[in-house]
Formats: C-alpha cells, sequence, structure tokens
C-alpha cells in the first residue's frame, strides 16, 4: 500500500531531463511537497499525443463513469480476489484487467508517479509506526500509476485523479511488517509505461521490476506523520522511540 509520498526538493530541470519533457507550462504551481496524502495534489508524467507532459493530479482515483468522487490511492495489480495471503511469488490471474474501476486506465492511461521516497506503515499499526521507504542508489524514482479525468456532473467541473499501482511487498516493505508495495518502475522502463503496450508486457513490467531490492527503510516520529500537517523536512528526520512511546 502507499498513502504519503515525498516530492520534496524536485526541480523542474532534473524532471524535464529525467522524463524527457519538452516544456512545462508557466502557470503550472508546482507543488513538491514532502507529506502529500489522499485527497491532496501531487506531480505527476504522462503521455499525450507522443509528448511527455508534467501535470498535477489529486492523489485518489475516481472513474470517469462514477457519479461522485472516490478515493482509490491504491489499485491492486491481482485484484481484490486474487492473491489475497499476499504471496511474493504469486504468478495466478491478475484481476485489473478485469476492474471495472482500473481497467481501461491500466490499458490506455498511465503515468509515472516520481518520489524522493515514501511513508509505510505495518499493516497493522498503519502511520501509528511510520517508516520512510527510500533508496539510495536511485534518489528520484518513479512508481507505477493510473490517471482518470472526471467530470463532477453537479457542476462541470474537471479533476485529473490519480492512483498507485501496488502488489505484494518486497523484502524491504515486509520488514516493517507490511504486506503490500507500491509497484516501481525502472528508468529504463519509465517511456515504456507510458506508451501503449499489449497486456503481457504490462504485467510483466509490474512483475519483474526489480528497483525495490535496492529500497532501505528508517522509523520517522509518528506524531509528525499522522497529523499530516507538517510539509518541511523535519518530518524525514530519523526516530528513535523512547522507552514509554506507544505505538
Amino acid at each position: 500500500m502507499c498513502s504519503r509520498i515525498n516530492q520534496h526538493e524536485i526541480t523542474t530541470d532534473e524532471l524535464m531531463e529525467r522524463y524527457n519533457i519538452p516544456h512545462i507550462d508557466d502557470d503550472l504551481q508546482l507543488p513538491f511537497d514532502i507529506n502529500i496524502g489522499v485527497g491532496a495534489q501531487a506531480l505527476v508524467v504522462l503521455e499525450k499525443d507522443g509528448i511527455n507532459r508534467l501535470e498535477k493530479a489529486v492523489f485518489g482515483f475516481t472513474p470517469s463513469w462514477s457519479k461522485k468522487r472516490t478515493s482509490y490511492f491504491n489499485a491492486r495489480l491481482e485484484g481484490s480476489e486474487n492473491n489475497t495471503d499476499n504471496d511474493s511469488n504469486y504468478s495466478g490471474p491478475y484481476g485489473i484487467l478485469q476492474s471495472g474501476a482500473f481497467k481501461s486506465a491500466f490499458m490506455k492511461r498511465r503515468c509515472l508517479v516520481p518520489v524522493r521516497s515514501f511513508i509505510e506503515g505495518p499493516e497493522k499499526e498503519k502511520l501509528s509506526e511510520p517508516y520512510l521507504v527510500y533508496s539510495h542508489s536511485a534518489p528520484l524514482f518513479s512508481l507505477a500509476g493510473i490517471y482518470e479525468q472526471w467530470t463532477n456532473p453537479a457542476d462541470g467541473e474537471t479533476v485529473l485523479t490519480f492512483a498507485i499501482l501496488t502488489r505484494a511487498a518486497c523484502p524491504a516493505v515486509q520488514a516493517i511488517r507490511h504486506h503490500r508495495t507500491p509497484v516501481p518502475v525502472s528508468a529504463y522502463n519509465e517511456q515504456n509505461w507510458l506508451t501503449p503496450h499489449g497486456t503481457d508486457e504490462l504485467i510483466a513490467m509490474c512483475t519483474h521490476e526489480t528497483l525495490s531490492d535496492t529500497w532501505q527503510t528508517y522509523a520517522l516520529n509518528p506524531e509528525l506523520v499522522k497529523s499530516g500537517r507538517l510539509h518541511d523536512a523535519a518530518l524525514l528526520k530519523p526516530f528513535r522511540p523512547t522507552s514509554n512511546t506507544l505505538f
């Protein structure tokens, strides 16, 4: 699972070079936030008419056909009924290919979510015991996303929304007792993820990625993370609980 992402101190020059973005609109006010949760805006990279673009989107996917806003922040690659024990060696059917909410976006509207790191907690304790997940070898890396343009039928407002794909936990996330991990996209596969491919190729991109093997973790202060109000580098300081700290 992945409900908080960090895009702090990512520069526009870095994004343009990394993702081959020819131009960033002057009026695009970039959030570059350190503690982006569900319902907040984040930066995503998508491809339109053969050109990579940087866009702001709401973290929390809403299908185009939905009559009201939803907040699907993660989309299970296997679907809700498969791999219920979250086996990291799972090789069965991938339910996202039949999902009414996600299938169309998975096939046609994929995006990259550039991050410095993300925040995760154990399956039971969640963000009461938060950890930062990061990579020394990849200080900027991409997570696999899907996006949808949703129009509010009540007032006609159009909102770009996205979710991050997840699969069974990698070793680093297993070590903090969580059962799911966001799907990473290695640098060599980033453009492939944005452009049209068949289902077998897309599933292979999601299941054969090894970028998560480089991920490491350390504990964060739960009081700073859970409130969602802190948005500066103090949030990322390693935390060592005292003996009377309860999680």
